[in-house]
């Protein structure tokens, strides 16, 4: 564990604590917020060893996606037809073929879509078990590993995608500097990922002092918002294209009261999401 003491993004040194926390490995951590540009934090943050240990095969099996979903293999399919009708939809639009990369694919149910699509596909995983399911079950092409440790030549990809991804990134800033340099000029950079403290429900509690402690493990190092993400995309030589944001509505929970108003908020005006969609595009 690392305290934190400047934010990466605009090396602001003073931050405000966010409305909740995690109990892990015997330490209190906590989500702070740079009081400068917002971007939030976990504080300590974890070391490389630590984020790595967190990803075995029992991630995928129990706490994946939360437990919003059964486990990844159970959802695979699911997975798939999910993005066919949204975000490749989108991606399509801008580059109907081509080369495609998707970081952390897990065992590759959106890479699938991508190949059944006609892209010519590559993914990447950290995840040895996913990977080697992955290409056994879906018949994907799909590397162990980080995206540094890949051997990519520079400009290759024309399309990069990851889903809940980013925000397990230790160290974003440079791990967006790769993304840059093995993507097209102009390539598209699609983004899937939560927006925590970015819903009514978030903001309300922060307001009124309310302190949660999470359940799962800190998996999440960084919570993005629309602005923080889109200055950290600028930071790495991208360009917003598009976002899109979604809330997550729990009916069968007493959280429906306040997701519902929400819902339907995020719909007409496209803010206070807590999912976001985004499209980037690499600067010429």
């Amino acid at each position: 564990m690392e305290i934190v003491e400047k934010c990466i993004l605009c090396q602001g040194k003073e931050f405000l604590d966010m409305p909740y926390y995690y109990l892990y490995l015997g330490y209190t951590i906590k989500m702070v917020k740079c009081r400068k540009c917002g971007l939030a934090t976990l504080n300590p943050m974890l070391s490389e060893r630590e984020v790595k240990a967190l990803y075995t095969t029992d991630y995928f099996e129990k706490d994946f996606r939360y437990g919003f979903s059964k486990s990844y293999k159970d959802a695979v399919l699911r997975i798939r037809d999910e993005f066919l009708r949204h975000q490749l939809r989108e991606i399509k639009q801008l580059i109907p073929r081509g080369k495609v990369l998707e970081i952390g694919c897990a065992g590759g149910g959106a890479l699938l879509a991508f190949k059944e699509s006609g892209y010519e596909t590559w993914g990447v995983e950290v995840n040895q078990d996913m990977a080697r399911w992955g290409k056994n079950n879906l018949k994907v092409n799909i590397l162990v590993g980080t995206l540094q440790e890949q051997n990519f030549p520079s400009s290759f990809f024309d399309v990069i995608y990851m889903g809940d991804v980013i925000e397990h990134i230790r160290e974003p800033i440079a791990f967006l500097e790769k993304v840059n340099f093995v993507l097209k000029n102009g390539g598209i950079l699609a983004i899937d990922l939560p927006f925590e403290i970015n819903s009514l429900f978030a903001r309300l509690c922060q307001r009124l002092g309310i302190v949660r402690k999470k359940q799962y493990k800190p998996y999440h190092l960084y919570s993005y918002v629309p602005e923080t993400l889109r200055a950290l995309l600028k930071t790495c030589g991208f360009q917003m294209l598009l976002l899109k944001q979604g809330k997550i509505f729990r009916k069968y929970s007493w959280m429906g009261i306040i997701d519902l108003p929400n819902y339907l908020l995020t719909f007409v005006i496209n803010d206070f999401g807590d999912r976001g969609f985004v499209i980037a595009q690499k600067k010429g």
